[in-house]
């Protein structure tokens, strides 16, 4: 444990306290990333201390053999309201960022956050800036 910012630098907290309220609040997020963690969905939710899962769309997708970005968004918006129901949070990967819908998609499902790629954001917020600076001139 450093006295980095997590730890507001040290002012004012020990090592000891800042390792107490670290370890107490520990955020638990197993992975949903195979189609057999699909099928034992219930078993999952169940585990005590499980706080939210993330739902992995590509490795999701390999294990159910690469049938393609809608048949695994299909399975994934299946799973979101199971979660939410279990009584757990939930978030979905490997979302394109372009796709705005479908990132909407998901938080309409009741995923409480997505994940995309930081390369795409930046690569679209490039694309913006050159598109604008272009009109400009």
């Amino acid at each position: 444990m450093g006295g980095g910012r997590a730890q507001d630098y040290g002012i004012g907290v020990t090592r000891d306290e800042a390792t107490a309220w670290v370890n107490s609040n520990v955020l638990v997020i197993p992975m949903v990333e195979d189609v057999e963690a699909v099928g034992n969905l219930d078993d999952i939710l169940a585990v005590s201390g499980a706080d939210v899962l993330h739902v992995a769309a590509s490795d999701l997708g390999q294990s159910m053999g690469n049938p393609g970005v809608a048949e695994v968004r299909r399975v994934m918006s299946e799973v979101v309201p199971r979660v939410r129901a279990g009584g757990k949070g939930v978030g979905v990967g490997g979302n394109n960022p372009a796709d705005t819908a479908g990132v909407a998609e998901f938080i309409k499902l009741g995923a409480n956050f997505v994940t995309v790629s930081g390369w795409g954001l930046l690569r679209i917020g490039a694309e913006d800036f050159l598109k604008n600076v272009n009109a400009a001139l």
